[in-house]
């Protein structure tokens, strides 16, 4: 997924199609498939991925339910990760944050913490998705993309813009090259009568080639 790890702006639904990279490289690319032999269930899953790339969600999910039931080089938080990836795809973002926190439970993980945070805040249940963020933080407080949704968050909620700019500003620090995170913060300093900051940030962000500042400001300043 590497969250925020692009330098262009784009919102939340854009984000989402970004756990298909992440998710994908992790399972293809796993050190695991190097340093062991070949199981029953390795080509369930293999087979599963090929079917995720093709947009064939519904036999990938059947497939990795397969290889659930196998033995497999795949560790299992990987597997439930992607299941949770899928079920993003398909826009069910329930089951996407039911399998994400199955993952969690068997090992703990920044980017999963982060990605599980997305998926409560578009079920608009911000206690969960704001837990999901801190627990992200938690895990390495030098990281932006934890810093930067929660700061999101707070401006979605709209009930503590010192929050949101205090969470954004950690997020500009640690990953000052994301233009989406120059982009909120100039609204929440904007939307706290701080204009001169807001459009240094608003700048900034430009400047890291962000194309939708225009969109991002109608969404908070209507």
């Amino acid at each position: 997924m590497l969250i925020l790890q692009l330098q262009n702006c784009y919102s939340y639904l854009m984000l989402k199609k970004l756990r298909k990279i992440f998710i994908s490289s992790a399972i293809l690319f796993s050190p695991v498939l190097f340093f062991s032999c070949t199981k029953p269930g390795d080509s369930s899953v293999q087979q599963a991925v090929t079917a995720y790339g093709a947009g064939k969600y519904d036999q990938a999910l059947e497939l990795f339910n397969e290889a659930l039931e196998k033995q497999t080089r795949y560790s299992d938080e990987l597997i439930f990760a992607f299941i949770s990836n899928i079920y993003s795809a398909k826009e069910d973002f329930e089951n996407a944050a039911i399998w994400m926190e199955k993952s969690l439970e068997k090992k703990p993980d920044y980017r999963n913490y982060v990605t599980l945070g997305m998926d409560w805040q578009t079920l608009k249940n911000y206690q969960k998705a704001e837990e999901a963020y801190k627990n992200a933080i938690k895990m390495n407080e030098q990281k932006g993309e934890g810093w930067a949704s929660l700061g999101m968050l707070y401006l979605e909620e709209g009930n503590s813009l010192e929050k949101s700019i205090e969470s954004l500003k950690k997020g500009a620090e640690f990953a000052p090259k994301i233009a989406v995170i120059h982009a909120y913060l100039g609204v929440a300093y904007l939307k706290n009568g701080q204009n001169d900051l807001a459009e240094q940030e608003f700048a900034l962000a430009k400047e890291l080639k962000c194309e939708n500042i225009e969109q991002i400001k109608e969404k908070f300043l209507k």
